[in-house]
């Protein structure tokens, strides 16, 4: 019976290795893919470096397990993996972001970032294969059907870690929280494994501490998984759009507009320097991104190709176009807020421009004016005055000429319980269309849902900076960023199923 439970705790932990390894090979691509891409180079690099590492690995676990096979050093290279997982879902980020900055997000500067994120953790794993041959062998001539087994559990979890990784794990838990959980169980298993041996290899006790960290692996429970679609990183996102079933995402600091395909982001134009804002549907055939860093709103045809842009509208200079609300229709608002700081010297106003010429300036001097709305039905043109914490509501005539105006959403209720970031605030706004009033609030990491009857909830978001949404008849998404203090503050796309 002794036996028997070493042996099962040692397959239990073949598999484990083995989905791992694999697992974390995807979460790789996802640490990789906003700051140096999800392209043929980057998967190049990735796999390169996996291969390299499993075959340095396989090397010195076949030279170590020759010379011990004492059940401490398994124990300390799961602890020491898992370890170094628990990092990675805390530094990747910034240690990525300092590559790509430092080395640049070419080839070398890939290469860079797949070694130091993959290399170690990987040739770690790879070398408990020889070593798992070398505890379960007992006589020469069930070498074959030993290293055979070995092999093949340990395969069998590489390809269960790919794709439980890919289709549950990333879409509902998330990359850092996958890789937090991970290396959780295996620390857990190393030290069942420490345990075991101090008792004098007690491995009946030892294995069933073992097979209950595998099957956790089964059971995320992450809060409001059950509503969330997929989950993808992206470099500063912003003001997204639904159009013809597709997603369509500004990253600021990327300099470009993405669209959501099936394994990320890929890029539908750049321009360098233009930090965009917002992406809407001007007309039928343009969308209008506004180039935020650059004090223009640029059009774009549904092929990624320019077809003009705007430097001026009703004779004033454009200085930080944020976000436009277009329909489609042939004309737009648009807020051009100023620098984002605390200043009351720094006014921001909101225009109007339509496809026959018609422009207007609608408000003037508001305090940073971000996101913006407007409901043809009512002539109500929405607009969230930022620094001042609040919404205000502009009943418009046909001239777009303000008649009256009242604060929408006050202070309290969008942050009853105050707020510690100085430049916390509302920031996109979006109309479902039900009448669906959404409310991204940056620097409290919530959007706020206020719907026809007046009442509201929240929906809470993973990173704090949420800056905007799309909402669509059967999802929503939802983009923000982790930080905003140094580029390309890393964010996130959150697409959620949604119903009113």
């Amino acid at each position: 019976m002794e036996r028997f439970a070493q042996s099962a705790a040692l397959f239990a932990l073949i598999f484990l290795s083995g989905f791992s390894l694999m697992g974390f090979e995807m979460l790789g691509s996802r640490y990789l893919n906003p700051y140096f891409g999800s392209g043929i180079t980057t998967w190049a690099c990735l796999i390169s470096v996996v291969l390299f590492a499993m075959m340095v690995g396989y090397s010195i676990g076949g030279i170590v397990a020759d010379r011990s096979r004492q059940i401490w050093i398994l124990a300390a290279v799961l602890c020491s993996v898992g370890l170094y997982f628990v990092a990675v879902s805390v530094l990747a980020s910034d240690a990525l972001e300092r590559v790509m900055l430092t080395v640049g997000y070419g080839f070398l500067g890939t290469m860079v970032a797949c070694i130091g994120l993959t290399f170690l953790p990987v040739a770690l794993l790879a070398a408990l294969s020889p070593f798992f041959v070398r505890l379960m062998l007992k006589e020469l001539r069930y070498g074959g059907r030993v290293t055979g087994a070995v092999y093949g559990v340990s395969t069998m979890g590489n390809v269960v870690g790919t794709l439980v990784t890919v289709f549950v794990f990333i879409p509902t838990i998330g990359t850092s929280a996958i890789t937090m959980i991970l290396g959780g169980v295996l620390i857990a298993s190393g030290g069942a494994c420490a345990a075991g041996w101090l008792a004098g290899r007690q491995w009946k006790r030892a294995s069933a501490v073992l097979l209950g960290m595998g099957c956790a692996l089964a059971v995320p429970g992450t809060p409001g998984a059950d509503d969330i679609l997929r989950r993808f990183p992206a470099l500063y996102p912003e003001g997204p759009l639904w159009l013809d079933g597709r997603l369509y995402v500004a990253e600021m600091t990327a300099h470009r507009v993405s669209v959501l395909a099936d394994d990320g982001l890929e890029e539908f134009w750049r321009r360098q320097g233009c930090g965009p804002t917002s992406v809407a549907r001007y007309t039928h055939e343009l969308l209008a991104v506004s180039c935020h860093l650059s004090g223009r709103i640029t059009f774009v045809d549904r092929n990624g190709e320019e077809a003009g842009e705007l430097t001026h509208i009703a004779g004033v200079r454009l200085r930080s176009p944020n976000d436009i609300h277009a329909t489609g229709n042939g004309y737009m608002f648009v807020t051009d807020p100023g620098k984002f700081e605390q200043s009351e010297l720094n006014r921001g106003h909101v225009y109007y421009h339509a496809e026959d010429g018609t422009e207007a300036v609608v408000v003037r001097n508001l305090r940073y004016p971000n996101g913006v709305a407007f409901d043809a039905g009512t002539g109500t043109l929405l607009v969230s005055e930022h620094l001042a914490q609040r919404v205000l509501a502009f009943d418009l005539d046909q001239d777009q000429k303000v008649v009256r105006s009242h604060v929408a959403l006050g202070r309290d209720e969008l942050f009853p319980e105050g707020s510690t970031d100085p430049l916390a605030g509302p920031d996109g706004l979006r109309l479902s269309s039900h009448g669906a009033l959404h409310v991204a609030l940056y620097g409290a990491g919530r959007v706020l849902v206020r719907v026809g009857d007046g009442s509201s909830h929240v929906l809470h978001m993973p990173f704090p900076y949420v800056t905007s949404m799309a909402v669509s008849e059967r999802a929503l998404a939802v983009v923000g960023a982790f930080k905003n203090d140094r580029s390309p503050m890393a964010g996130e796309v959150i697409v959620m199923t949604w119903g009113e």
